[in-house]
């Protein structure tokens, strides 16, 4: 029986061949209200405790909307302030951009972008 000869090198890749293979490292993301670390699987779980997230979200739900409109003369400003005394059907057309059945004629020509789609309402008939 011929005799074992002993290799450095092949003991060393050996070893190497039989190691498991290196996880890799979990990737990590920054908390954009707090600046703290996390995986984004604990990024989650963090966002629904983070103290300045929540501060930030009450903050926003206090401020107020506005909404803009253009204000040709004065006539048409007293038509605008007498249109917003309904705030839901502003905010839907605003958001929408259609024209609904109790939108005022004249102020519909300055504010909405539907003046002409419905010319039936537009001129009154």
């Amino acid at each position: 029986m011929p005799k074992r000869v002993h290799d450095e090198n092949m003991a060393d890749n050996a070893a190497d061949e039989e190691a498991p293979p290196a996880k890799a490292p979990a990737a990590t993301v920054a908390c954009e209200f707090c600046g703290q670390t996390f995986t984004t699987r604990g990024m989650t779980r963090h966002q629904n405790k983070c103290v300045k997230k929540q501060a930030h979200d009450i903050a926003a739900a206090k401020k107020p909307r506005c909404y803009r409109f253009s204000i040709l003369n004065e006539g048409v400003f007293e038509n605008i302030l007498k249109f917003l005394g309904n705030q839901t059907l502003t905010k839907l057309q605003m958001v929408t951009g259609d024209r609904y059945a109790q939108c005022e004629p004249e102020l519909a020509k300055f504010c909405c972008k539907c003046e002409n789609d419905n010319p039936v309402i537009l001129h009154g008939l």
